[in-house]
C-alpha cells in the first residue's frame, strides 16, 4: 500500500519483439488489432511502473485500449505473480470488455496464465485486469499484484486446451485431505483431489504431473491418478521432484475429470510424515508437452 501514483506511463513501443530483455518492455504485436502496445489506461494511483513491471501497489484497474477483434476465439496470456499480506495471496480478475472471464489466485513467481475468451461477431474489444483487495498486515507484508506482459492472440488448439479448466490447479480436494503452501497442493491426509470437468475433443492426451513425496518407516507415498472413474496409473513417488507423463486416448468427445488420490498417510516413532507434494498437473494433446 504504497500509494505511490502513477510514476509514468509506458508509450506503445516502436519495437515489436516477443520477449522482455534488459530495461526495454518489447511486445508481439496483434496485427492489425493493436490490443498488444500494452499502453494501459490506469485509474488514479492505482500502480506505478517500475522498469518494465506495472505494480498495483492499490485497489484498481489497469484496461488496453479497444481494438477491433474480428469472431473467433482468443488466447489472453498474462505474465504475473503477487505478494501476500495475511497469508493470503492476490486474486487478479481479468475481463473482456465488461464481463469477467477468469479470476486468477496469484503465486510468488511469475507464472504465463493462458486465459481463453470468444467474440461471436465481430466487436471493438479491450482487456482490463482488476484488482480490489489490497492489504497490509501488522509484519509489514504488502499484498501487491506485479504485471510483466499481456498479450492476446487467435486461440489453437494447444491454447485452448491450456486455458480449459482442468489445467487451472483450482483442485476440488476430499475434506482434510491437504492445502496449498504457495505454488504447492501437499496431501498432509488421505484423500483425492479432482480438477473440474472440462470437454475434450477425440484424440490422444498426456497428463503431465510434477511431484514428489516424503517417506515413512522408509516407505514413500503411492498416489493413484484416474482419469473420471478409470485407474490410469499407480506412481511410487521419490523424495526429488520428477516428471511423470501418463498417456491416455479418447474415441469421441467426452466430459473428463482428472483426480489423484492418496489412501497411505502415515507418521512414523521418528517423526517422519509420509505426505505428497503436487507442483503441477497439465493435460496436453500427446507429443506436446
Amino acid at each position: 500500500m504504497n500509494h505511490l501514483g502513477i510514476a509514468r506511463l509506458l508509450p506503445a513501443c516502436p519495437t515489436l519483439l516477443l520477449f522482455i530483455s534488459s530495461c526495454t518492455l518489447k511486445v508481439e504485436k496483434l496485427e492489425p488489432y493493436g490490443i498488444n502496445d500494452q499502453s494501459f489506461v490506469v485509474s488514479p494511483k492505482a500502480g506505478v511502473w517500475q522498469d518494465t513491471v506495472f505494480r498495483f501497489c492499490c485497489d484498481g484497474s489497469i484496461s488496453t485500449h479497444r481494438s477491433l477483434l474480428d469472431k473467433g476465439n482468443y488466447t489472453i496470456q498474462l505474465d504475473s505473480k503477487g505478494t501476500p499480506a495475511y497469508n493470503s495471496y492476490p486474486v487478479l480478475k481479468i475481463r473482456v470488455n465488461d464481463s469477467t472471464v477468469k479470476e486468477l489466485r496469484l503465486n510468488s513467481r511469475y507464472t504465463t496464465y493462458n486465459i481463453p475468451f470468444s467474440l461471436a461477431r465481430k466487436d471493438s474489444t479491450n482487456v482490463s485486469l482488476v484488482f480490489d483487495q489490497d492489504g497490509l498486515d501488522d509484519k509489514g507484508n504488502d499484498r501487491d499484484v506485479l504485471i510483466r506482459s499481456i498479450r492476446v492472440r487467435p486461440a489453437t488448439r494447444e491454447d485452448s486446451l491450456l486455458g480449459m479448466a482442468i489445467n487451472n490447479q483450482q483442485f476440488a480436494p476430499t475434506s482434510g485431505a491437504g492445502y496449498w503452501q504457495d505454488t504447492l497442493f501437499r496431501f498432509c491426509c488421505n484423500g483425492a483431489v479432482s480438477t473440474p470437468r472440462s470437454l475434450l475433443e477425440q484424440g490422444r492426451y498426456e497428463i503431465l504431473l510434477r511431484s514428489k513425496g516424503t517417506a515413512a518407516y522408509d516407505v514413500y507415498p503411492l498416489i493413484r491418478v484416474r482419469l473420471n472413474d478409470s485407474v490410469l496409473q499407480e506412481i511410487t513417488l521419490t523424495k526429488e521432484f520428477a516428471d511423470y507423463r501418463i498417456p491416455f486416448a479418447l474415441s469421441k468427445p467426452d466430459s473428463v475429470a482428472v483426480s489423484i488420490s492418496f489412501d497411505h498417510d502415515g507418521a512414523d516413532d521418528k517423526g517422519n510424515d509420509r505426505d505428497v507434494f503436487i507442483q503441477s498437473l497439465l493435460v496436453l494433446p500427446a507429443g506436446k508437452g
